[in-house]
């Protein structure tokens, strides 16, 4: 093709087209690694005893894309916002086999109710007890494996200083 050449570049797939010359651009082999969603240390989860988020290994690319994880397990946003890693999830309620790279979704201000009666009917909860006490220290994350994009797990977290996010790498 008069005009055209081909350009690796790592990204996408376009045209792009300088100084009057038209260029073909693909996008590099393989599937993307994330590296700005990617886990950079080990870190616990505030209020799991014991889970920790684990970087995944370097070579380790997801089949599944976080766009595809998120939308298998949200169904609404958390009213005090979703942060997402790339994580091995490391937790002494799972077996080792369990501990897979995946994508760990984590939602804050998701609470369950407490109160007798509470899923039952809001009518038959205890008047006494109040609004069911949900801050954004409430902590939802999923676990979703970044190669098949089944959920493996959920857990609950508590963290009081209502800061906490996973300890993601940049780029």
């Amino acid at each position: 093709m008069a005009g055209w050449q081909r350009v690796a570049v790592a990204g996408g797939l376009g045209l792009l087209a300088v100084a009057g010359t038209s260029l073909w651009v693909e996008r590099a082999s393989g599937p993307p690694s994330y590296a700005s969603f990617r886990q950079s240390r080990a870190q616990e989860v505030p209020g799991t005893l014991g889970v920790t988020l684990m970087p995944p290994p370097d070579d380790f690319r997801p089949a599944v894309t976080p766009q595809e994880a998120y939308r298998a397990v949200v169904r609404r946003p958390a009213p005090g916002g979703i942060v997402q890693a790339l994580a091995v999830v490391s937790s002494p309620y799972a077996r080792s086999s369990d501990e897979i790279p995946a994508w760990v979704i984590v939602g804050r201000g998701v609470c369950d109710a407490s109160s007798k009666g509470d899923v039952v009917s809001v009518g038959r909860s205890n008047p006494e007890a109040g609004p069911l006490p949900c801050t954004d220290d409430n902590l939802l994350m999923a676990v979703v494996d970044a190669r098949t994009g089944r959920l493996v797990a959920v857990y609950r977290a508590y963290d009081v200083t209502g800061t906490w996010k996973p300890a993601r790498g940049s780029g």
